[in-house]
């Protein structure tokens, strides 16, 4: 059952891509407070980890989008 899974920042990221999606394409702006809340979750996320991981995905998210690029 998918709600026994952690909650990780992937989780987060891909429930957010899929509540934007929705918005975006069929103009269902009543979603808008849920997409809000998990940009808040995602924030908390990221700022409970300590620093050191917080800086590995910093630097591993700027890599991507460097690659991305290219």
């Amino acid at each position: 059952m998918q709600g026994d899974q952690p909650i990780t920042e992937a989780r987060i990221k891909q429930a957010l891509v899929a509540v934007a999606y929705v918005i975006s394409e069929y103009g269902r702006t009543e979603y808008g407070p849920l997409m809000e809340r998990l940009e808040r979750e995602l924030l908390m996320y990221r700022e409970a980890r300590d620093p050191m991981s917080r800086a590995r995905a910093i630097l591993d998210e700027d890599q991507a989008a460097r690659e991305k690029s290219i």
